[in-house]
C-alpha cells in the first residue's frame, strides 16, 4: 500500500506507523523530501518488498506476491506541482524503465493530466500543460490500465479531474491477469484511493448481478419495478419471492445497459 501526501512529520512517523499496524514493513522518503510525502506500507506475510531508489517524487521496489510467485516492479508516484519539477519527474521514470526487466507497475498522484477529459470543468485544458506527461508515456511505452468506478480521482467540490492512476508497461499487459484498477470513494480525502485485486486466474462463468444505486435514480425505476414484480403467481411463497427478484434483475441489467452503458462516450458527444 502506498500511502500519499499524509502531513506527518518524520519525528513523529514511528508511532504512527504502530498505529496502523504492528508488524508490517514501510519505507519513505524523507530523505528527499522534509514532508515525506510518500509512505510504502506491506505485510510480510504475504509479500516481499525490495525498495530500490527514491526521490521527492517516487519510491521505487521489486515486489513479489508469495502465494502466487508473481513478480513485477513498482513505483509509487507523488508528482509535484509545476511543471518543472514534473518533468524531473518524467527523467528519472524513463531511467528507471531503461533498467526494468520485469512487469511494472506505476500509480499515485501524477498532478498531472493528459486530455481535457480528464478535467472537463475549471480552467481550460492547455496543450502545455499536458505535453510533457503524455510524451513521458509515449516514450516509456507505457499503457494506462483501464478504470473501473469512479471516473474523476480529485475534487475540489467545484472541479473534478483525474491526477490519480495507474500505468503498466507491456510486459505486464502480456503476462498479468490484472488490466484493470478500480476508483474506491475518498472518505475523508479530496483524493480517491486507486485498488488493484490480484487473484490467481480470472473467474469464469457469469458475473454475480450487482445492483448499482444509480439506477434507483432512474424517472421510470419504481414503475419499472412494479412491472417486473407483479404477476406469476404459483403458490409457493418461496418461489414466487424468488421468481419476482428474477424478472426484476433482468429489468435493472437492461436498464443499465440501455441507459447508462458507455456514458462517458455519450458524454464527450453532447459536450461536442
Amino acid at each position: 500500500m502506498a500511502i500519499l501526501e499524509h502531513k506527518v512529520k518524520e519525528q513523529k512517523v514511528n508511532q504512527t506507523m504502530k498505529r496502523i499496524t504492528t508488524d508490517w514493513e514501510w519505507a519513505a522518503n524523507y530523505e528527499f523530501s522534509s514532508k515525506g510525502r510518500i509512505w510504502l506500507v506491506w505485510d510480510v506475510m504475504e509479500v516481499e518488498c525490495v525498495v530500490k531508489e527514491k526521490s521527492e517524487q517516487f519510491i521505487h521496489a521489486n515486489v513479489l506476491v508469495k502465494d502466487m510467485n508473481m513478480k513485477f516492479d513498482f513505483t509509487a508516484v507523488y508528482g509535484l506541482h509545476t511543471l518543472e519539477d514534473r518533468r524531473k519527474l518524467w527523467m528519472d521514470l524513463l531511467q528507471i524503465k531503461s533498467n526494468i526487466q520485469e512487469a511494472w507497475l506505476i500509480m499515485g498522484d501524477f498532478n498531472a493530466i493528459r486530455s481535457k477529459e480528464d478535467r472537463p470543468t475549471g480552467n481550460p485544458v492547455q496543450e502545455g500543460k499536458v505535453k510533457d506527461f503524455n510524451n513521458f508515456v509515449d516514450d516509456a511505452i507505457l499503457t494506462e490500465m483501464r478504470i473501473n468506478g469512479r471516473e474523476f480521482t480529485w475534487t475540489n467540490g467545484h472541479t473534478y479531474s483525474r491526477i490519480d492512476r495507474a500505468l503498466v508497461n507491456d510486459k505486464w499487459t502480456l503476462t498479468m491477469p490484472q488490466l484493470e484498477v478500480w476508483v474506491m470513494d475518498p472518505g475523508c480525502s479530496d483524493h480517491s484511493p486507486l485498488n488493484i485485486t490480484f487473484i490467481d486466474k480470472e473467474e469464469s462463468g457469469p458475473k454475480p448481478f450487482k445492483f448499482l444505486n444509480h439506477l434507483a435514480d432512474h424517472k421510470d425505476f419504481l414503475e419499472i419495478v412494479n412491472k417486473a414484480w407483479i404477476g406469476g403467481w404459483t403458490g409457493d411463497k418461496m418461489k414466487d419471492v424468488w421468481e419476482k427478484l428474477k424478472r426484476v434483475k433482468i429489468a435493472m441489467k437492461k436498464l443499465n445497459a440501455e441507459e447508462y452503458n458507455a456514458v462517458g462516450g455519450r458524454i464527450a458527444k453532447c459536450r461536442e
